[in-house]
């Protein structure tokens, strides 16, 4: 084999070498770049769009832009293969939104996202706080929270409270709402052109009953009523011994002279009896007789036909 024919051989086996790496790893194809966040529906712009790709490439933005004729911005992937693009102005309605990888030589193809912008103002629904469950007396105050300068509207069932106005801290107020025996509330929020779905509901329930009080607390309140109406001196010891006397039996800690109580509380209505239009007054009578009957209604033991 002459000379040539060696050095022709030589370079062909060196071709054959060098093309296989140089086609796969030098001049090898970005991989598409993806994009990650956002998706589907955003509320404002502009936007931050993140994704993934091939390390060290060059990642080119297309906005609205089917032809990939102009790219807005373009980024380099970093060592985690991540990229990220901020600022990026989008146009109410759906834009679709597209990226590309590059090494300088080759270009990946092109992976896209719609990506809704929602340009409408929103509101958040209001929340009832205070108070909730029940309550012994009315009017009450209801209070909540909602968007700072946005106006509340309350109902209790279907029937409109009115209004106010949302402070600069996100919270309302409603004072002086009457209560029926139960009540339902809720709330809706507006910013005068939008308004929000209901707020949750609040069943509030009014227990105006008095106060359940005790045998014992009773006729100390009984006492006390007799020492109120400045009477004759003697008359009012006489018809507190009796109820002293009274309360003593309830109190012993023996059920069974419950029943003297009741005895005694005769005694005080027989004395009251006996003063009335005398160092009692007819209303002072009526009102020391209602107040021993209501005692002995509530101990067991007065059971009288």
């Amino acid at each position: 084999m002459s000379i040539n024919t060696k050095t022709i051989l030589f370079a062909f086996l060196i071709a054959i070498m060098i093309i296989p790496l140089t086609t796969s790893d030098v001049f090898a194809t970005p991989s598409t770049p993806i994009i990650t966040t956002p998706s589907a529906t955003v509320f404002s712009s502009p936007i931050t769009i993140n994704g993934t790709g091939d390390v060290d490439t060059i990642i080119k933005l297309y906005v609205n832009d089917p032809a990939l004729i102009v790219d807005l911005d373009s980024v380099i992937v970093d060592s985690s293969g991540n990229f990220s693009f901020t600022g990026v102005d989008i146009y109410p309605g759906e834009n679709v939104i597209r990226v590309t990888a590059t090494d300088g030589i080759n270009t990946s193809a092109p992976s896209a996202v719609v990506i809704t912008f929602d340009a409408t103002p929103h509101i958040s629904t209001p929340v009832i706080t205070t108070p909730s469950a029940t309550v012994l007396s009315s009017p009450i105050t209801i209070n909540g929270t909602g968007d700072a300068s946005s106006t509340i509207e309350l109902f209790n069932g279907s029937t409109s409270l009115g209004t106010v106005t949302v402070d600069a801290f996100g919270n309302f107020s409603f004072t002086g709402v009457v209560l029926s025996s139960v009540n339902t509330f809720y709330a809706t929020a507006t910013d005068g052109i939008n308004t929000t779905e209901f707020s949750n509901h609040v069943t509030i329930f009014l227990d105006n009953s008095p106060p359940v009080i005790s045998p014992k607390q009773a006729i100390q309140n009984l006492i006390d009523t007799v020492i109120s109406m400045n009477i004759h001196s003697g008359t009012q010891n006489s018809l507190i011994a009796h109820l002293d006397s009274a309360l003593d039996k309830l109190t012993d800690n023996n059920p069974n002279n419950n029943s003297a109580t009741c005895g005694k509380l005769d005694s005080f209505e027989n004395k009251v009896n006996a003063q009335e239009g005398k160092k009692l007054t007819l209303q002072q009578a009526e009102t020391l007789r209602g107040l021993a009957s209501d005692i002995k209604s509530v101990v067991p033991q007065c059971n009288y036909l």
